[in-house]
């Protein structure tokens, strides 16, 4: 779907996935990739030509539909008439990573660089002179541009949502979203489940991929909040309060004061920020690690306390972390989703209830042996962000659930299918007794002990002997066979009555036939028994 060929190849494969961003250093490559474990790169960089499928395949929109700016105007109501904002950004990185099993993930970079980028917008369609970036305008940006669809709606128009986005590629070209009005069709009904209408703009970059069906159809799995990751320069560090921190690392909108309650924040320092290179009152260690699971953030001092090396480790170590991460999240949402299929859709003994099962567990397999590990550097400082953001993710917990559930099922099949050995053999018990009355009846047939001088009416003597042994073959073998799985129909919900009557109409009807073909007594008048033939009397022999 994604690399057909025509028109609509919107898409191309990339061979070397280590070269995820356009035009980037081959030293730089180097550290990223010696960065990692030997078993994390055989997930991320693995090469078609190596003989293995490689688990990660990365995609590349083609240069007819490449996209290098997104223009959005966001809502920001304050008290000075002004309702939002306008901004242009550059966009620095557009991929597509289909991993296995069956993870679809979207990757868009985009950047402010330089000052005079922003613009105050009002609905009546004024824009005022263009203005610096403020920490409160990126987490405006933060808490919108990252919502895949509307959490709610509030008098009609979707909440969190940007006003209007517009995709620019070569010489223009635009794709323009506004935020839709409330039909009442915006959730999708979906199989075993709704399904949220995804925002346009969203909905427009994943294409062919889509969400209503049609071709190839994804199913989005995590909430309507995207996860981010935030490289944020500011000229004094220091002048951030501490609640504009929580909102930069919880991607809240802007406020003052603190976000939520001063004791639920309390260890807030503790458990959300990694401070390793944060000392502002003492040294120039101006850096500071934001983690809440669903945005990793780097927020620091512009100039010599941000290195530039700062920002090429944020754009590739910590993002191929980021990747790994959340990949782990949405495969095991995934895996949880598969592997609890509904019973009253399917039936514990159904045949399609056994293959998605089996099916989900090969994928439980094939993401154990190559997506999941609790490490992925030798480096500490790698070890120790990576360690924070799977504990907020939950990762442990849920591959715990995940595993028990995964057991669970397997255990309960395993137990179904020896039930159903046993059964089987059970019926061949039952088909063995049924032979050996047959057996029995048809060798009495073959003896002779029923018919003596019956003349003409021996064949059709034998024939009602036979249904007769038919008939008390069904009368006892389907009596005794209900009477075995009797159990089994009550746990079948099947009724008992309905066959069994089955069964003494069948008897019935060989009864009858057995009664049809053996009326008569063997002396009847019209077939008188034919005449011994005269023998003439010999004369006594000499001794």
């Amino acid at each position: 779907m994604l690399t057909k060929s025509g028109a609509a190849n919107i898409w191309a494969r990339v061979d070397d996935p280590l070269e995820h961003l356009t035009g980037g250093l081959a030293s730089d490559q180097y550290a990223e990739a010696v960065y990692f474990h030997p078993f994390v790169q055989r997930l991320l960089y693995a090469k078609p030509e190596t003989g293995v499928a490689a688990p990660t395949r990365l995609f590349r929109r083609t240069k007819d539909h490449s996209i290098d700016r997104v223009e959005a105007i966001f809502r920001d109501s304050r008290p000075d008439g002004i309702d939002g904002f306008a901004i242009t950004f550059s966009v620095d990185r557009l991929n597509l990573y289909l991993i296995d099993p069956g993870i679809v993930v979207l990757v868009v970079e985009i950047a402010c660089v330089g000052a005079s980028a922003v613009r105050d917008w009002n609905v009546s369609g004024v824009f005022s002179s263009p203005r610096d970036m403020t920490v409160r305008d990126a987490q405006v940006v933060l808490d919108q541009f990252r919502r895949s669809y509307a959490p709610y709606w509030n008098n009609g128009a979707p909440a969190a949502l940007p006003h209007e986005v517009t995709w620019l590629g070569p010489a223009d070209i635009a794709a323009r979203f506004t935020a839709p009005t409330w039909t009442g069709k915006e959730l999708r009904t979906i199989p075993l489940g709704r399904q949220p209408t995804v925002a346009g703009h969203w909905e427009h970059l994943l294409s062919p991929l889509n969400f209503d069906g049609k071709g190839a159809r994804c199913v989005h799995i995590i909430d309507d909040r995207i996860p981010t990751m935030l490289f944020l320069t500011v000229p004094d560090v220091t002048a951030i309060e501490r609640g504009d921190w929580m909102r930069l690392c919880f991607c809240e909108t802007p406020g003052t004061g603190l976000p939520w309650a001063p004791d639920f924040l309390a260890s807030f320092e503790e458990r959300h920020c990694y401070d390793r290179f944060w000392a502002p009152d003492i040294s120039d260690q101006r850096n500071r690690y934001l983690l809440s699971g669903y945005n990793f953030g780097i927020v620091g001092e512009a100039g010599p306390a941000m290195p530039s090396y700062v920002e090429t480790i944020f754009r590739r170590h910590y993002f191929q972390m980021g990747l790994i991460t959340h990949y782990q999240h949405a495969a095991l949402l995934r895996l949880y989703n598969r592997l609890t299929p509904p019973m009253d859709q399917y039936g514990l003994e159904s045949d399609d209830f056994r293959a998605a099962i089996h099916s989900a567990q090969e994928d439980w397999l094939r993401f154990t042996h190559h997506g999941w590990f609790p490490t992925i550097s030798n480096q500490v400082q790698g070890q120790e962000l990576f360690a924070i953001w799977r504990r907020h993710l939950g990762l442990p917990d849920l591959y715990a659930q995940v595993t028990t559930l995964a057991r669970d099922v397997t255990g309960v099949l395993d137990a179904s299918e020896d039930s159903a050995i046993a059964d089987a053999a059970m019926r061949l018990n039952v088909i063995a007794t049924l032979g050996l009355v047959l057996t029995l009846f048809t060798g009495a047939l073959g003896m002779n002990l029923f018919i003596q001088d019956w003349g003409d009416f021996a064949v059709p003597r034998k024939i009602a002997t036979g249904f007769g042994a038919l008939a008390s073959c069904f009368g006892l073998g389907g009596i005794g066979l209900l009477a075995l799985h009797a159990a089994k129909l009550r746990r079948r919900r099947l009724r008992f009555r309905p066959l069994a009557l089955s069964f003494l109409v069948l008897t019935a009807v060989f009864l009858a036939l057995a009664l049809w073909f053996g009326m008569g007594d063997g002396s009847s008048k019209d077939n008188p028994a034919p005449p011994t033939p005269a023998t003439e009397a010999l004369p006594p022999s000499k001794s």
